[in-house]
């Protein structure tokens, strides 16, 4: 068959069994905090939610079609992400791992590689110590760029805060990482960088208190991004407090 296209389509492959409907439940038990000093906007990523498994037979690939979540933090959004680990970088060693590049999509026929803002994730705590850290990366026209400019860290944060690194003037994304430098201080921790594709959006904006909110992409956006196995998926919120992340995922299975 041609890859899932219309409403019909979806519910045709459901209906003879290629569906999957996942459960999670993860937390952060801690609040966080900023990653760098003058982060314009704050942001929290849960703990992985889920890891697409290994296809079965007849499928190629997952879409994820609904989603609910519930929360018992409702006042702001939680943005649904795929993931892809660009590289990290341990500040206290100065050493940096290298990861993925974002991957390529076809579109109107034409392939082309995905860009995106970079994301910051403390995976490691920062330690009370200052430090200055910048990234060297391939812009969204994957041109190498000169180094990202410099950002100090905010001390004492803990794993989970996540903020988007700053990029030079007139970038606006990034297709991969190929090195970090601490470039003042002493200080030590590990933060992570990665490439984000959303896949939905939960808005708290009809919530009155801690009930599930949900999205749908079969009417949203009825050609979600492909998942394929081993894709990770996260939640990432502007709520920096402990909170839990509980919830479904369902996937109905393509084949191109």
């Amino acid at each position: 068959m041609a890859a899932l296209s219309s409403m019909n389509d979806y519910i045709n492959r459901a209906s003879n069994g290629y569906i999957v409907h996942r459960h999670f439940s993860v937390q952060r038990d801690t609040g966080t905090g900023n990653v760098y000093v003058g982060q314009l906007t704050n942001w929290q990523l849960s703990p992985r939610i889920y890891q697409v498994e290994t296809m079965p037979a007849g499928v190629t690939a997952f879409k994820l079609t609904n989603a609910t979540l519930y929360s018992n933090t409702t006042t702001a959004p939680f943005f649904c992400v795929k993931l892809v680990t660009l590289g990290s970088f341990d500040i206290g060693a100065q050493v940096y791992t290298d990861g993925s590049t974002m991957p390529t999509v076809t579109e109107g026929g034409v392939s082309r590689r995905v860009y995106s803002g970079v994301l910051q994730v403390i995976t490691t705590n920062f330690d009370a110590v200052a430090a200055d850290w910048t990234i060297t990366y391939f812009d969204q026209d994957g041109n190498i760029a000169p180094v990202s400019p410099s950002m100090s860290k905010s001390i004492g944060q803990e794993v989970g805060s996540a903020g988007f690194a700053t990029l030079n003037t007139g970038d606006y994304g990034c297709t991969d990482i190929s090195g970090a430098a601490r470039t003042s201080g002493t200080g030590a921790g590990v933060v992570t960088f990665y490439g984000v594709i959303p896949l939905g959006t939960f808005s708290p904006i009809l919530q009155s208190g801690p009930t599930a909110m949900q999205f749908n992409n079969l009417t949203d956006a009825p050609c979600p991004p492909i998942l394929s196995a081993g894709d990770e998926i996260y939640l990432l919120t502007t709520t920096q407090t402990a909170k839990a992340f509980r919830g479904t995922l369902t996937f109905i299975g393509d084949q191109a």
